[in-house]
């Protein structure tokens, strides 16, 4: 039997593969549009708030509150990064991290292997860091995650610790060893950056540059505290399902806007591959199998309110389930039409060996189950494999199972030659194992295979 892999044990949505792979391509297009906007609206409103506090004007206040309000979405920006997942190239995913973390006091080495292990453990309490609002909910949790004091200490806390070389508990377990100098030099850059700002506002004997540059972190915060909290308060914890733990949303057209689609959280969870831009339609195509969406920001915070008034009387209570329940039960034939990672049928080798030139024991699969450019699951013998096929036609053979994390990479995606990580995105190089991409670095075990009479075969090791 092949070996059991840990993220199997999530639930996942069906949904046709073609179609899933359409929904995780990259768009360094709409990135580029979508991250442009963002940036200019911040500047404008930096721009007409350094107008108006020069000239003395009380409208100052009002322009400042919207800036405040927009840059506090750096949080979404630099989330969508920490996934690999706005833009095609590795270059502009990490400029807009990079730059999105120093808007939020982040380290961004560390926070994107720590949110890496809130996709391995989500709501799971002890493993996973950024779930801070434990049931029972207790007020003072509450008020401290939407106002985000404890969120904004930590972060700064967590770069004096890093700058000193001392990380704490939480980033030992998630940084390897050998990238927490990355992280050490970044946090001494960024915390030399806010010296200098706070440095500056001495030489110009105005506290302009701190009002500009680091105040709207504080005052913007309580923005997406309410955000982080709806994410995953007053849910279920320890279970292995996202409809349980998660929480999507239907809000506004300009909140969606600048929340770049994180409303639709059940949906990002459970394919977190899929970016941004493709949540909606994500959503359009698998809603019939999740909760039904809350209404807005004021009936998800109503929720969360109402299940800490009720754990008050009854520590045990949770919102009512309400994952919707299969209309029929489909046949073997949907079954294999509408599963989202079919695996491939094939025979045992007592089975496949055939002296007359038909299937030997060393065949996985025919070579038209794995269409150009896609990657197949093919149990064989107790082995699971990846057959990947590229859009060129070459094929390879590789562990299904991620180095870095019990996931199965025939669930994720096929770009040129490497194979992505459907849980953290981290690559691999198909035609050599080697690992391409943080998360990821160990490297792959491959195999080699050739392709007769249209069948995919293990080649043995003489030819």
């Amino acid at each position: 039997m092949a070996a059991t892999v840990e993220s199997d044990q999530w639930f996942k949505a069906t949904l046709p593969r073609a179609r899933l792979n359409e929904l995780s391509q990259r768009s360094d297009r709409e990135a580029l549009r979508r991250v442009a906007a963002y940036f200019v609206l911040v500047a404008l409103c930096a721009a007409t708030s350094i107008v108006l506090w020069l000239q003395g004007s009380w409208w100052f206040l009002a322009a400042y509150a919207i800036y405040c309000y927009l840059w506090s979405f750096s949080n979404a920006t630099g989330h969508e990064a920490c996934h690999y997942t706005p833009f095609k190239r590795l270059a502009f995913n990490n400029a807009l991290l990079y730059g999105s973390a120093w808007m939020q006091n982040w380290e961004p080495v560390t926070v994107r292997y720590v949110h890496a292990r809130h996709h391995t453990y989500t709501s799971v309490v002890g493993a996973d860091a950024e779930y801070l609002l434990p049931n029972p909910i207790k007020r003072r949790d509450l008020a401290n995650l939407v106002l985000g004091s404890n969120h904004f200490w930590n972060y700064n806390k967590e770069l004096i610790q890093l700058s000193l070389k001392r990380p704490n508990e939480t980033i030992r377990e998630a940084v390897p060893a050998e990238d927490i100098h990355r992280s050490t030099r970044n946090a001494r850059i960024f915390l030399l950056s806010y010296a200098a700002i706070l440095a500056s506002c001495f030489v110009l004997s105005t506290p302009l540059p701190f009002v500009i540059l680091m105040l709207p972190r504080i005052i913007g915060e309580p923005m997406h505290g309410i955000l982080r909290a709806l994410q995953h308060g007053a849910l279920e914890t320890e279970v292995a399902d996202h409809r349980l733990t998660t929480r999507s949303m239907y809000v506004s057209r300009p909140l969606q806007w600048l929340y770049w689609n994180m409303n639709f959280h059940i949906e990002h969870h459970m394919y977190p591959m899929v970016p941004f831009h493709a949540l909606p339609a994500m959503h359009e195509e698998i809603k019939d199998q999740l909760p039904a969406p809350t209404r807005g920001v004021r009936a998800g915070m109503a929720e969360i309110v109402h299940t800490m008034r009720a754990q008050r009387v009854d520590p045990s209570y949770r919102l009512p389930n309400r994952i919707p329940a299969p209309t029929t039960a489909p046949t073997a034939t949907a079954a294999a039409a509408t599963a989202v990672f079919p695996q491939v049928a094939v025979l045992d080798a007592s089975e496949g060996a055939d002296a007359g030139g038909g299937l030997q024991a060393n065949t996985l699969c025919a070579l038209d189950d794995v269409a150009l450019g896609d990657v197949v699951a093919v149990e064989h013998q107790g082995t699971t494999y990846a057959i990947c096929r590229t859009t060129n036609g070459e094929v390879y053979a590789v562990d299904d199972t991620c180095t870095h994390h019990s996931a199965r990479l025939s669930e994720g995606v096929l770009i040129g030659c490497e194979i992505e990580c459907p849980m953290h995105q981290g690559r691999f190089d198909v035609t050599s194992g080697e690992a391409t991409r943080r998360p990821a670095r160990k490297p792959l075990s491959t195999y080699p295979v050739e392709v007769v009479a249209d069948q995919i075969r293990l080649r043995s090791p003489h030819n």
